[in-house]
């Protein structure tokens, strides 16, 4: 009798040994974006590519990380980590509301913001009554519109949508759209109306990707490595 306890005894310290020891299986990552091209584009079969998609997937398969990314109108998105449905939010630049609830990262796309104008209208943003006089529009859920709230800015459109910006300023609902410059320019070229607009950069606002602090409190070695691989990758594009 007592060899039979001993056994069992045995066989229980085996399995909890055999349990410490075994990897546990890492949770798959969710993050949240828009199809914003060209940072974010994704295909017919849910493949995803873009400027910033490419740096974040490149880190996150070098970490042997599995992910899922979902595509979301850009407030929404944002919402989803501040409310722990989701781990990170891409691309995005930094700004006070967002580092109160989540982590930017090294840069994954460079991003300019830029005014856009129409050629016929005389206005310069950097008279100072331009503030007071022109009508102003960006994209909800931006920081280019906390940008322009913060600054007094006389805003009269935030729609949820560059594209939908963009047909405000043709049809001179505003005066002036504040924009991302490589989605903004990409969409004027595809519509081939180049020659309407007058173009003024306000300045350089690099983007990341935010992760929230639970998450990064659950991983705390995670944005060290995910940095790095960023870093990696877009050094490795620099040198082709």
């Amino acid at each position: 009798m007592n060899f039979i306890f001993i056994c069992l005894i045995a066989g229980l310290f085996a399995l909890s040994a055999q349990a410490q020891n075994q990897t546990p299986k890492k949770s798959k990552i969710i993050l949240t974006t828009q199809n914003v091209s060209p940072y974010v584009i994704v295909d017919k079969n849910g493949t995803f590519k873009g400027y910033a998609a490419n740096s974040v997937q490149y880190a996150l398969k070098k970490m042997k990380r599995p992910y899922e990314i979902k595509i979301f109108p850009w407030n929404r998105a944002q919402m989803m980590v501040k409310r722990d449905m989701a781990d990170g939010f891409f691309p995005a630049s930094q700004n006070n509301i967002r580092d109160e609830y989540a982590v930017i990262s090294e840069t994954i796309a460079e991003q300019k913001w830029n005014w856009y104008m129409l050629k016929s209208n005389p206005s310069d943003p950097a008279d100072p009554l331009f503030k007071e006089k022109a009508t102003v529009g960006g994209f909800m859920g931006t920081n280019m519109l906390q940008w322009l709230k913060k600054n007094n800015y006389n805003i009269k459109g935030n729609p949820n949508n560059s594209e939908s910006l963009l047909k405000m300023l043709l049809n001179k609902r505003i005066d002036a759209i504040l924009a991302n410059n490589m989605e903004t320019d990409e969409i004027i070229k595809n519509e081939k109306i180049e020659d309407r607009f007058k173009v003024i950069t306000l300045k350089d606002k690099p983007m990341g990707i935010y992760f929230s602090k639970i998450f990064l409190k659950k991983n705390p070695c995670f944005l060290k490595k995910f940095n790095k691989y960023v870093h990696e990758y877009r050094s490795g594009l620099l040198k082709k």
